[in-house]
């Protein structure tokens, strides 16, 4: 009995993962076979018929290539051309109102200063008129005597007075004529202002409503988020799309084993380390080394994904999902 119990005890160091030394050697675990990122689900728009299917399963698409086009495309690619108008001529219209604005704005400066132009000359040549009435009141008023008869000098006064009379109006018509062109300008101005405003609210609403039809025109079409193979596509031309997805796709040039490995191993396991899958479904063992090993463990299995970039893809490419062994060299 006691020799049975030193056999078995001999057998199971033998087949431990750790060997005399401590150190693992091998560390296994399930795993399932992708592509680089996953299979990619790619769902439409829900009660929106299909007009095209542009691929078809197997097919290699590049980034941005079309693969179902729904009815409300034709539509809303009209909505974007309208939109694309509204905003050229809004743009066009603010252009054209601010430009005549502006001109409007020059001619009302150029009246102010015209105005001011005559309004100086007219007050120069009416203060002239004044200086001169009043030296020749101040040379019959130093005369003086009987020389000077009442009529002479009351026609003097009365010429002096008028002269004054004229400079005050020509003072107030120069103020006010200065005041209602400055007025006119500041009026312009803000009319200028207010049409660049207006131009831009305007030039804002419709570049909102373009880029709202680019989004609405971007849903009725299904494109290919990146660069790969369509798997599955799961509805035909006339059948109206549904809440779930209609076309499933991957990248198969590069393909992976997303092994769960308990959290006890973890910390064995090193970027490179070379490691063989195994399944009932492959043909042959395939190789890979270790890409990337996960941090946060999963409760309550205790295990974190570990990422292994096969060497061959041509087999794992075409057993996508598939369960597999995996053993992890340590050595």
């Amino acid at each position: 009995m006691r020799v049975a119990v030193l056999i078995l005890a001999s057998l199971l160091l033998f087949c431990s993962p750790y060997a005399e030394s401590g150190e693992l050697r091998k560390i296994g675990a399930l795993g399932r076979i992708e592509p680089r990122g996953g299979v990619v689900s790619l769902a439409g728009p829900n009660g929106d018929p299909v007009v095209a299917v542009c691929a078809k399963e197997g097919d290699f698409v590049k980034r941005d290539s079309p693969l179902i086009i729904f009815r409300s495309n034709a539509l809303l690619q009209q909505e974007l051309a309208l939109a694309e108008i509204a905003l050229k001529e809004a743009d066009e219209a603010g252009n054209i109102a601010v430009s005549l604005q502006e001109l409007k704005l020059r001619q009302a400066e150029e009246s102010r200063a015209e105005s001011l132009a005559r309004q100086e000359l007219k007050l120069k040549s009416v203060k002239e008129e004044h200086e001169l009435s009043s030296r020749r009141l101040q040379r019959f008023q130093k005369i003086g005597g009987e020389s000077l008869s009442a009529q002479q000098m009351d026609d003097r006064q009365t010429e002096a007075r008028v002269a004054q009379i004229k400079l005050n109006s020509a003072m107030g018509e120069s103020k006010y004529a200065l005041s209602g062109a400055g007025m006119n300008v500041e009026l312009a101005g803000a009319e200028l202002n207010r049409l660049k405003l207006n131009r831009e609210i305007n030039i804002r609403r419709a570049t909102q409503q373009l880029e709202l039809a680019k989004e609405r025109l971007k849903h009725s079409v299904i494109r290919a988020p990146v660069d790969g193979t369509v798997l599955e596509i799961f509805q035909s031309e006339g059948e109206v799309g549904g809440p779930g997805p209609i076309v499933n796709m991957g990248d198969l040039e590069h393909m992976y084993v997303v092994a769960d490995v308990y959290d006890r191993d973890l910390l064995q396991i090193k970027p490179g380390m070379k490691v063989e899958i195994t399944s009932k479904s492959l043909p042959e063992p395939l190789a890979g080394q270790v890409e990337t090993i996960g941090r946060v463990i999963a409760l309550p299995a205790r295990t974190a994904p570990v990422r292994i970039r096969l060497d061959d893809v041509r087999l794992a490419s075409q057993l996508i999902n598939v369960e597999v062994d995996v053993s992890i060299q340590l050595q």
